[in-house]
């Protein structure tokens, strides 16, 4: 249906994305979840703050296999 366009996501929690039915669904679709440090804002010296946060990202080797697969 997207040909190749992803598909909007949403606002997924980190609780959603550590569950096993969450990151089995996202697998099927082509994302995989991983884990990525991210900017969370900064400290009153002004340097940066990051936190580890899961991220679903696009898998290029499962997004053919899916294709093929419908």
């Amino acid at each position: 249906k997207s040909r190749g366009i992803p598909m909007n996501l949403g606002t997924l929690t980190q609780e959603t994305l550590r569950s096993m039915p969450a990151k089995r669904k996202l697998e099927e679709r082509g994302l995989i979840v991983v884990t990525e440090k991210r900017l969370r804002g900064y400290d009153k010296a002004g340097n940066a703050r990051s936190e580890e946060m899961l991220v679903p990202r696009y898998n290029p080797g499962s997004f053919s296999t899916s294709l093929a697969n419908q």
